[in-house]
């Protein structure tokens, strides 16, 4: 199987490419040069245009960082298949290196990808949780197929230890949020009644995640993929009325559209908003779920819970009224962001300079949220 057809597979349906990945009969050399050495390239590529566009680092030293990270996640793979492979019977599994090295090389696909989407700011961290998530319920799939550990509760348990080892959670650390102390007490994998659920404990971080929510999300992209469903994306004009002119008395300055299907279907209309002189409003209606990788994103987003303060500055992920939301200001009210996802795949980002949080969820209030939620796809 080439590399885009197995990152599909890995990325839309996880509980079938594992069966399918352990009848192949490739070696940890084969797993390198055709697929380690291609996403390992694409990761650091993403990440070199993030650090050189957003001006985190010069050209050179951009450059310079795509060579380190490189070097490091193609090593990094060898690393971690050692430690699956050593902490298999523990749990009573067992299984040779390639196929603890094809376990956690094919498990990071996702993380992997998100770093090419990492310069674009609200969609690029949806896009990057939402591997983190889908990277340790991948692992958790493909644990018992490859490292044959029987029961559920032993999966569960080598999951945990793989990631209480730092062995995926400290490499998506790594590259998501630059965390990479990850220590025994700070994540915490156990079994909620069929599924299991993840707590992540970091200074200043705490992130939940449910499998079950993942699960579910799955299945209903398998069954959309097998019936052959192609998605179009609603039309800018469905979408201009809840950008208005004026809004929570602010006045709407300037207006853009976009639709489009250059690899996905997206549509999105946006505007800038001014207020007494300085203060500033961006306001960004978006379809992103008739994009295949961005429900998945999306899907792992809804199964998150998130805080984080850094000093002045706080982040919150939360479900609320049925809508993903993402929340991401500073204490002394200089700015803020959020944005939220609805359930029809509609995600709506806001953003203000010289506003606060609360003002700023005082706007989105004055949004016809519930209107937007209701629109449905072609």
């Amino acid at each position: 199987m080439n590399v885009v057809d197995r990152v599909k597979q890995v990325i839309m349906e996880p509980g079938k490419a594992w069966p399918s990945i352990e009848g192949e009969n490739a070696g940890f050399k084969d797993v390198l040069f055709g697929y380690v050495l291609v996403l390992a390239g694409i990761s650091a590529f993403g990440q070199f245009l993030a650090a050189w566009v957003w001006g985190i680092d010069s050209f050179g030293g951009a450059l310079l960082g795509f060579v380190r990270d490189f070097i490091l996640l193609v090593a990094g793979t060898f690393v971690l298949a050692w430690l699956a492979k050593a902490l298999a019977p523990i749990f009573g599994g067992r299984g040779s290196f390639d196929s603890a090295y094809r376990l956690v090389v094919y498990a990071s696909t996702a993380v992997w990808l998100a770093a090419l989407v990492s310069v674009v700011p609200v969609l690029g961290f949806l896009v990057a949780l939402g591997a983190m998530c889908w990277t340790i319920y991948t692992l958790y799939l493909g644990a018992p197929v490859l490292m044959m550990i029987a029961s559920k509760s032993k999966t569960v348990g080598y999951t945990a230890a793989l990631v209480v080892s730092g062995i995926v959670v400290g490499l998506i650390m790594a590259a998501i949020f630059g965390v990479s102390d990850v220590g025994r007490d700070d994540v915490d994998v156990h079994e909620d009644g069929d599924h299991a659920k993840v707590d992540i404990n970091l200074p200043g971080m705490n992130i939940s995640v449910d499998t079950g929510k993942m699960e579910a999300a799955q299945e209903a992209l398998e069954k959309a993929e097998e019936e052959g469903v192609q998605a179009k994306a609603m039309s800018t004009e469905a979408l201009q009325p809840f950008v208005p002119e004026s809004v929570a008395d602010w006045t709407r300055k300037s207006f853009k559209s976009t639709h489009g299907n250059v690899g996905m279907a997206f549509s999105s209309v946006e505007a800038r908003y001014t207020q007494d002189g300085d203060k500033r409003l961006e306001l960004k209606v978006m379809d992103i779920g008739a994009a295949p990788v961005l429900k998945m994103a999306a899907a792992a987003w809804s199964s998150v819970t998130l805080h984080q303060e850094e000093g002045d500055e706080v982040t919150n992920i939360y479900q609320a009224d049925g809508y993903a939301i993402k929340e991401q200001y500073r204490k002394s009210g200089q700015s803020a962001e959020m944005a939220m996802l609805l359930p029809n795949g509609v995600m709506v980002e806001l953003s203000g300079t010289r506003v606060g949080i609360e003002e700023l969820k005082g706007v989105a209030e004055a949004i016809d949220i519930k209107g937007l939620a209701g629109l449905s796809r072609p």
